[in-house]
């Protein structure tokens, strides 16, 4: 399990600002269901290191048009995100 969870889903929507539900953990190789509110689709989610809003994704998506996406998390155990 990870030891610190502060999760940051970079989402870039094309108007509305977005409300991002944070999963409470994160388990190695186990899925992970990632959802947001608000904001117009297409959506770049895309998971940041923890703490550091402006630097390069650590894991990036396809672009999605939906508000969920289930993600099997593969980052060590540990990982601050």
């Amino acid at each position: 399990m990870f030891t610190k969870v502060t999760l940051l889903a970079a989402l870039a929507a094309a108007a509305n600002a977005l409300t991002i539900s944070t999963p409470a953990s994160l388990v190695e190789c186990q899925p992970v269901q990632l959802s947001w509110t608000d904001g117009t689709a297409p959506y770049y989610p895309s998971i940041i290191p923890g703490g550091e809003a402006s630097s390069a994704a650590l894991v990036t998506f396809d672009t999605q048009s939906a508000t969920t996406y289930t993600w099997t998390v593969n980052l060590a155990s540990g990982t601050n995100v």
